[in-house]
């Protein structure tokens, strides 16, 4: 009996194992897609970036922060929008 509780326990953490990787291999490839996105946005003239609600110091401000810069620019576009945008 003790063979078969081990048996369970090792597959649950196996399970558990599984999905850590998956999760750490989701965020990755989100945080490497949303790179590639802020990196378009600056090849965006001023006038592009103003029709979203973001200037140059943005970009700039949310890429001296580190992690996904698109985070920060969410943020700030949603806070110029105001309370009817969102």
């Amino acid at each position: 009996m003790s063979s078969h509780v081990f048996a369970i326990t090792r597959a649950a953490g196996l399970a558990g194992l599984m999905t850590r990787l998956g999760d750490a291999v989701a965020t990755y490839w989100h945080g490497w897609r949303n790179r590639a996105a802020f990196r378009q946005l600056e090849e965006f003239s001023d006038a592009e970036l103003a029709d979203i609600g973001l200037t140059r110091l943005d970009l700039y401000l949310a890429s001296s922060f580190g992690g996904d810069p698109t985070k920060h620019l969410r943020v700030l576009a949603e806070e110029r929008a105001g309370p009817a945008a969102q």
